[in-house]
């Protein structure tokens, strides 16, 4: 439509905003939609009311279950050589994960943190032994 008059000009702007406040609505209404799903999912874990007790026992109940689960066996040595992340991991692990209803690969994926912090302290101990 070609715009010949102010009143014209002023109706067209008038529905540009329509449209723009429309559009706008709708990525509110999807925004609010996906926040409403990752709040359920977050509630079904449990995390959105968590005290700080609860946090505190869960964080130490993680470290009881990662320190169970693993063994003694710390070094990353492998005849002089540095021995490869995933080699350690399944070296490190115990056999008590089992009773955690865990496998051994779904405890390292699990407690990959875990694994990978201690490992990096562990290489560069090493790497400071080697120079």
């Amino acid at each position: 439509m070609e715009i010949k008059t102010c009143e014209q000009y002023v109706l067209d702007q008038l529905e540009q905003a329509r449209e723009e406040r429309d559009w706008l609505r709708g990525k509110l209404e999807q925004a609010q939609d996906e926040a409403e799903e990752l709040r359920g999912k977050l509630m079904e874990r449990g995390e959105r009311d968590a005290s700080k007790v609860e946090q505190a026992i869960r964080k130490e109940g993680r470290a009881k279950l990662y320190r169970d689960g693993t063994s003694y066996r710390t070094s990353v040595d492998d005849g002089g050589k540095l021995m490869p992340f995933e080699d350690w991991c399944i070296e490190h692990i115990g056999y008590s994960s089992q009773r955690c209803g865990m496998t051994k690969n779904e405890f390292i994926a699990y407690f990959e943190p875990e694994f990978r912090t201690e490992y990096e302290e562990l290489a560069e101990e090493w790497k400071a032994e080697q120079e």
